[in-house]
């Protein structure tokens, strides 16, 4: 048999589709809501095994600022925050995420507004995604 390259939209070469759900990109929660910056898979940016969003973090704050009169005193890091990406080997997503939004009523959110499968997403912790002070000094001073 055969294997067929496929796209991120789950678009194999001969034109069949495998009708990937899903989006990816980024997010905060703020007060119990999810602010999010989704786009459809094949919208998304390949980037290395993974799709992911079409904008991050610090230049996209300024639009949720914008919306949201709460959130104008805030800088982007202080609200817990993360990312959804697809990664294409695997055929899931990768929801990387803030320690303090590990709540399953906040995952459910997540899911519910990116349009998540649950059997094909992995909730993880990264360091990049902190709102506690001390990981955030520790992850300044060695440079990123």
């Amino acid at each position: 048999m055969r294997e067929k390259s496929k796209s991120a939209s789950g678009q194999t070469k001969s034109g069949q589709s495998k009708r990937l759900t899903g989006k990816v990109g980024i997010f905060w929660v703020f007060h119990g809501r999810v602010l999010a910056a989704t786009y459809n898979l094949a919208d998304g940016e390949d980037y290395g095994d993974a799709v992911n969003g079409r904008t991050d973090h610090v230049h996209y704050w300024p639009k949720f600022q914008e919306q949201h009169p709460a959130l104008r005193e805030l800088e982007y890091q202080d609200v817990p925050r993360g990312r959804v990406l697809f990664m294409k080997p695997s055929e899931k997503f990768h929801v990387y995420l803030d320690k303090a939004l590990r709540a399953e009523k906040i995952k459910r959110a997540i899911c519910q507004e990116f349009e998540l499968p649950v059997a094909k997403t992995k909730f993880l912790s990264d360091s990049h995604y902190t709102t506690d002070l001390e990981e955030l000094n520790r992850l300044f001073d060695q440079g990123g």
